[in-house]
C-alpha cells in the first residue's frame, strides 16, 4: 500500500472488520476507502492512484434536511486478479467480478461481470478481454 491511502470506518464500531483486503493486492497513492457496512477486495488486485470507494451515501428523501437523514449503505465486493484504473469511483452495492478491468475516471454504479472491462460515466462494457494491444 502507499502513502496517503486512507481506510475511513462510518459509524457505530462493530466487532467485524468493515475492510477487507486480500493478498497481494497494490493500493496506489490517494486511494480512498469508505467503509459503513462492508467494502471486500479479492486477491492479486491493483487500484490505481486517487479512486474512491464507498458502500454508502445519504438518505434523500424530500422535505428533509439530506445532512439529517441516515446513510444507506450496500456493501462492494470486488473480485480477485481486478484492476481499477486512476481516479475511478465506484458506488455502494456493486459487484465486480474476478478479472475486470474498470477504466481511468469511471463512475461504477452497477454490477460488473468477471472478465470485462467497463470505462466511462457511468460505466460501460468496451471490450471483452484480451482484446486489447500489447507494448514492447
Amino acid at each position: 500500500m502507499e502513502a496517503g491511502v486512507t481506510l475511513l470506518s462510518t459509524g457505530a464500531r462493530k466487532m467485524t472488520p468493515r475492510i477487507r483486503i486480500g493478498r497481494n493486492c497494490y493500493i496506489n497513492r490517494r486511494v480512498f476507502l469508505d467503509a459503513c457496512e462492508l467494502i471486500e477486495i479479492g486477491a492479486n488486485c491493483m487500484i490505481g492512484p486517487d479512486c474512491y470507494i464507498t458502500d454508502h451515501d445519504h438518505g434523500k428523501r424530500t422535505g428533509e434536511l439530506i445532512s439529517a437523514q441516515a446513510l444507506v449503505s450496500r456493501p462492494v465486493h470486488i473480485g480477485s486478479n481486478v484492476w481499477i484504473g486512476a481516479g475511478a469511483i465506484i458506488l455502494k452495492g456493486v459487484r465486480v467480478g474476478d478479472g475486470a478491468v474498470i477504466g481511468a475516471g469511471s463512475v461504477v454504479n452497477r454490477d460488473v461481470p468477471m472478465n470485462s472491462v467497463v470505462a466511462g460515466v457511468p460505466a460501460r462494457a468496451i471490450e471483452p478481454l484480451g482484446q486489447q494491444g500489447q507494448c514492447g
